[in-house]
Protein backbone atom coordinates (compact mmCIF):
# COMPACT_ATOMS: atom_id res chain seq x y z
CA UNK A 1 0.00 0.00 0.00
CA UNK A 2 1.36 3.28 -0.84
CA UNK A 3 2.52 5.78 1.51
CA UNK A 4 0.05 9.17 1.90
CA UNK A 5 0.90 12.95 2.15
CA UNK A 6 -1.35 15.54 2.44
CA UNK A 7 -0.35 18.66 -0.18
CA UNK A 8 -1.52 22.48 0.73
CA UNK A 9 -2.73 24.74 -2.21
CA UNK A 10 0.85 26.13 -2.39
CA UNK A 11 2.61 22.46 -3.52
CA UNK A 12 0.41 22.52 -6.69
CA UNK A 13 0.84 25.97 -6.91
CA UNK A 14 4.90 25.53 -7.17
CA UNK A 15 4.07 22.72 -9.57
CA UNK A 16 2.80 25.35 -12.03
CA UNK A 17 4.35 28.31 -11.33
CA UNK A 18 7.93 27.20 -10.80
CA UNK A 19 8.79 30.83 -8.58
CA UNK A 20 11.81 28.73 -6.62
CA UNK A 21 13.43 26.11 -8.53
CA UNK A 22 14.18 24.24 -4.85
CA UNK A 23 10.87 23.85 -3.98
CA UNK A 24 9.43 22.77 -7.20
CA UNK A 25 12.20 20.11 -7.48
CA UNK A 26 10.87 19.08 -3.82
CA UNK A 27 7.14 18.86 -5.07
CA UNK A 28 7.76 17.38 -8.05
CA UNK A 29 10.07 14.46 -6.64
CA UNK A 30 6.54 13.88 -4.64
CA UNK A 31 4.56 13.82 -8.23
CA UNK A 32 7.41 11.27 -9.24
CA UNK A 33 6.69 9.08 -5.94
CA UNK A 34 2.91 8.91 -6.55
CA UNK A 35 3.01 8.72 -10.62
CA UNK A 36 5.13 5.32 -9.25
CA UNK A 37 2.72 4.21 -7.16
CA UNK A 38 4.16 4.85 -4.13
CA UNK A 39 2.33 7.51 -2.49
CA UNK A 40 -0.71 8.89 -2.60
CA UNK A 41 -1.02 12.24 -2.76
CA UNK A 42 -4.36 13.92 -0.55
CA UNK A 43 -5.68 17.35 -0.91
CA UNK A 44 -8.90 18.80 0.09
CA UNK A 45 -11.82 20.06 -2.70
CA UNK A 46 -11.06 23.68 -2.45
CA UNK A 47 -7.25 23.31 -3.59
CA UNK A 48 -8.94 23.05 -7.15
CA UNK A 49 -10.07 26.37 -6.09
CA UNK A 50 -7.10 27.50 -4.89
CA UNK A 51 -5.00 26.92 -7.74
CA UNK A 52 -6.11 29.13 -10.41
CA UNK A 53 -3.75 31.00 -11.96
CA UNK A 54 -0.04 31.82 -13.34
CA UNK A 55 1.99 34.69 -12.01
CA UNK A 56 2.57 36.00 -15.58
CA UNK A 57 -1.16 36.35 -16.22
CA UNK A 58 -4.21 37.73 -14.10
CA UNK A 59 -6.13 35.05 -15.03
CA UNK A 60 -5.86 31.49 -16.42
CA UNK A 61 -6.78 30.81 -20.08
CA UNK A 62 -8.66 28.09 -21.03
CA UNK A 63 -6.08 25.37 -21.89
CA UNK A 64 -4.38 26.08 -18.80
CA UNK A 65 -7.55 25.87 -17.07
CA UNK A 66 -8.39 22.59 -18.55
CA UNK A 67 -5.11 20.91 -17.68
CA UNK A 68 -5.50 21.73 -14.19
CA UNK A 69 -8.53 20.51 -13.48
CA UNK A 70 -7.28 17.07 -15.39
CA UNK A 71 -4.29 16.70 -13.13
CA UNK A 72 -6.60 16.75 -10.22
CA UNK A 73 -8.29 13.73 -11.79
CA UNK A 74 -5.33 11.49 -11.34
CA UNK A 75 -5.41 8.11 -9.60
CA UNK A 76 -2.49 9.30 -7.43
CA UNK A 77 -4.53 12.27 -6.17
CA UNK A 78 -7.40 11.59 -3.72
CA UNK A 79 -9.58 14.57 -3.59
CA UNK A 80 -11.54 14.97 -0.45
CA UNK A 81 -15.07 17.06 -0.14
CA UNK A 82 -15.49 19.36 2.49
CA UNK A 83 -18.23 18.10 4.50
CA UNK A 84 -20.25 18.71 7.29
CA UNK A 85 -17.89 17.05 9.74
CA UNK A 86 -14.47 18.23 8.04
CA UNK A 87 -16.22 22.20 8.11
CA UNK A 88 -17.28 21.77 11.58
CA UNK A 89 -14.12 20.14 12.47
CA UNK A 90 -12.39 22.87 10.71
CA UNK A 91 -14.75 25.45 12.33
CA UNK A 92 -13.12 24.50 15.62
CA UNK A 93 -9.70 24.74 14.26
CA UNK A 94 -10.20 28.49 13.70
CA UNK A 95 -11.32 29.32 17.01
CA UNK A 96 -8.73 27.02 19.03
CA UNK A 97 -5.63 27.07 17.10
CA UNK A 98 -6.04 30.58 15.17
CA UNK A 99 -5.74 29.28 11.78
CA UNK A 100 -7.49 30.59 8.54
CA UNK A 101 -10.55 29.42 7.33
CA UNK A 102 -8.88 27.62 4.46
CA UNK A 103 -5.61 26.48 6.74
CA UNK A 104 -8.42 25.29 8.89
CA UNK A 105 -9.87 22.94 6.34
CA UNK A 106 -6.30 21.85 4.81
CA UNK A 107 -5.80 20.49 8.51
CA UNK A 108 -8.74 19.29 9.24
CA UNK A 109 -9.11 17.35 5.85
CA UNK A 110 -5.53 15.93 6.54
CA UNK A 111 -6.17 14.59 10.19
CA UNK A 112 -10.09 13.20 9.64
CA UNK A 113 -8.02 11.65 6.08
CA UNK A 114 -5.47 9.56 8.64
CA UNK A 115 -2.78 11.44 6.74
CA UNK A 116 0.25 11.36 8.68
CA UNK A 117 1.94 14.61 7.05
CA UNK A 118 0.72 18.03 6.04
CA UNK A 119 3.41 19.48 3.37
CA UNK A 120 3.47 23.34 2.97
CA UNK A 121 5.01 26.17 2.68
CA UNK A 122 2.96 28.19 4.76
CA UNK A 123 5.78 30.29 6.89
CA UNK A 124 4.75 32.94 8.97
CA UNK A 125 4.37 36.25 7.05
CA UNK A 126 3.83 39.70 7.97
CA UNK A 127 0.08 39.47 9.38
CA UNK A 128 0.02 35.83 9.11
CA UNK A 129 1.02 33.22 10.98
CA UNK A 130 1.14 30.32 8.91
CA UNK A 131 0.47 26.34 9.27
CA UNK A 132 3.85 25.26 10.03
CA UNK A 133 4.19 26.59 13.47
CA UNK A 134 1.48 24.20 14.18
CA UNK A 135 3.57 21.35 13.70
CA UNK A 136 2.94 18.58 16.37
CA UNK A 137 0.43 20.75 18.01
CA UNK A 138 -3.27 19.62 16.23
CA UNK A 139 -4.93 16.54 16.54
CA UNK A 140 -4.34 12.78 18.08
CA UNK A 141 -1.47 11.29 16.99
CA UNK A 142 -0.29 14.92 16.54
CA UNK A 143 -0.23 15.99 12.68
CA UNK A 144 3.21 16.99 11.46
CA UNK A 145 3.23 19.78 9.38
CA UNK A 146 6.31 20.31 7.12
CA UNK A 147 8.14 21.44 4.10
CA UNK A 148 8.56 18.96 1.85
CA UNK A 149 12.21 17.40 1.19
CA UNK A 150 13.68 16.08 -1.99
CA UNK A 151 14.06 17.04 -5.64
CA UNK A 152 13.10 16.11 -9.24
CA UNK A 153 12.67 18.50 -12.54
CA UNK A 154 10.02 19.25 -15.00
CA UNK A 155 6.30 20.75 -15.39
CA UNK A 156 3.23 20.48 -14.96
CA UNK A 157 2.83 21.91 -18.49
CA UNK A 158 5.49 20.29 -20.03
CA UNK A 159 4.67 17.12 -22.29
CA UNK A 160 5.44 15.03 -20.53
CA UNK A 161 3.39 15.77 -17.28
CA UNK A 162 0.35 16.32 -19.70
CA UNK A 163 -3.00 14.43 -18.41
CA UNK A 164 -3.15 12.70 -21.99
CA UNK A 165 -0.09 10.34 -21.27
CA UNK A 166 -0.02 7.22 -20.19
CA UNK A 167 0.50 7.27 -16.79
CA UNK A 168 -1.36 10.42 -16.40
CA UNK A 169 -5.03 9.24 -18.19
CA UNK A 170 -7.01 12.41 -18.96
CA UNK A 171 -9.97 10.70 -19.00
CA UNK A 172 -10.09 9.48 -14.93
CA UNK A 173 -12.87 10.43 -12.97
CA UNK A 174 -11.71 12.70 -9.86
CA UNK A 175 -10.70 10.41 -7.09
CA UNK A 176 -12.95 9.55 -4.13
CA UNK A 177 -12.04 9.08 -0.76
CA UNK A 178 -12.66 5.49 1.21
CA UNK A 179 -15.78 5.67 3.48
CA UNK A 180 -15.13 7.38 7.05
Amino acid sequence: MPDTAYFDSCLFIELLQQDDPERFAACECFRAEAVANRLVIVTSAITITEVNKLPESDALREDQSKQILAFFQNPYIAVRAVDRQTAEYAHELTRTNGLTNLDAIHVATAILSKVPVLYTYDDPKSKRKGLIRHHLKIGTPPLRIEKPPGQYAGSLFDEKHQADKPDEPKELPPATPPPS
